[in-house]
């Protein structure tokens, strides 16, 4: 066994893919930021009122939905948390956006960090959507009385 072979080629298989990626990822992130600025995501949050009319929540879903989809789940959050506290989300908005989320976010870097390794990104991504879209509008439907909202959270947070 020659370890010292083996090492290296380890070593330059790994630095190719950490490249593929940043080549992706770095572009992303500037074009993103880029967006975030120019306001151009209020504006795509108005294109997905669709999915939110879907769900059976409000308009103001929109962007945390988007900011998620596209940012992904860091980001998501942070805008879904300031919905919340602005009171524009009620606890069972807050529930479907999560779970819709949970399923697919960040759906260009995640799609790109997989074809980069080699897999079918369209068919990652459908996937992701369509999973995300079954289930979360299954919810949404669960969820349109409050009471079921409170029964799933206390559930959820009487976990140990």
């Amino acid at each position: 066994m020659d370890f010292v072979r083996i090492f290296a080629e380890a070593i330059q298989g790994s630095s190719e893919s950490i490249l593929s990626i940043a080549l992706i990822v770095f572009p992303l992130m500037v074009a993103l930021e880029i967006a975030k600025d120019l306001d151009i995501l209020e504006w795509m949050s108005r294109l997905i009122s669709p999915i939110s009319r879907l769900f059976k929540v409000p308009d103001e879903a929109g962007l945390p939905l988007l900011a998620g989809l596209i940012f992904g789940i860091a980001y998501g959050a942070g805008a879904i948390i300031q919905s919340a506290k602005e009171g524009k989300l009620s606890q069972r908005d807050l529930l479907v956006v999560n779970t819709f989320l949970v399923i697919c976010h960040s759906v260009f870097e995640d799609t790109m960090l997989f074809v980069a390794i080699g897999a079918n990104g369209w068919l990652i991504l459908l996937f992701r959507l369509v999973t995300a879209i079954i289930l979360t509008f299954a919810l949404s439907r669960y969820t349109l009385h409050k009471n079921e909202v409170s029964n799933i959270s206390s559930r959820v947070t009487n976990i140990k």
